[in-house]
């Protein structure tokens, strides 16, 4: 990714008469965008779904019909987010930055996949995640592309 004052040197050298601030976004989000995103594990069965995140490095985990089931963080060691998806894939019941050691999180009748990200944090601070806004078929679909290249 170009720095912005890169940006706005070539822009300047280009004579470009539309927005630097336009470029700049832009900018920012093919970066974002040109990061590979981890693959998503499916925990289907029982010993998956209570073994979560446990094991192996942080990584995103879906669980497909868990609606009604309540969600923990025990036995991990690193803080993540729970997100829980209506059958329309709109997001129903949200957690962020859950600590580890917390039992009993709810996710309602209205769940019926629950996808849990370890919290992004790096040095400086929280990144931003492109896909948080993305909707569960988005993510799916990002899923299989990123896999199968």
């Amino acid at each position: 990714m170009s720095s912005p004052i890169e940006i706005m040197k070539n822009a300047y050298l280009e004579d470009y008469k539309g927005s630097l601030t336009e470029l700049i976004a832009q900018s920012e989000m093919e970066a974002i965008q040109s990061t590979p995103q981890p693959e998503m594990d499916v925990a289907s069965t029982p010993q998956q779904q209570q073994m979560g995140l446990t094991q192996g490095p942080p990584r995103p985990m879906a669980f497909p019909n868990a609606g009604g089931q309540n969600f923990n963080t025990m036995g991990m060691d690193y803080p993540i987010d729970i997100n829980g998806y209506d059958n329309s894939g709109d997001l129903v019941q949200s957690y962020r930055g859950v600590e580890p050691g917390v039992d009993n999180l709810p996710m309602g009748e209205e769940v019926d996949t629950v996808i849990e990200n370890p919290t992004e944090y790096r040095f400086g601070g929280q990144v931003k995640n492109a896909s948080k806004d993305l909707s569960l078929s988005q993510k799916i679909e990002r899923y299989k592309k990123n896999r199968y290249k």
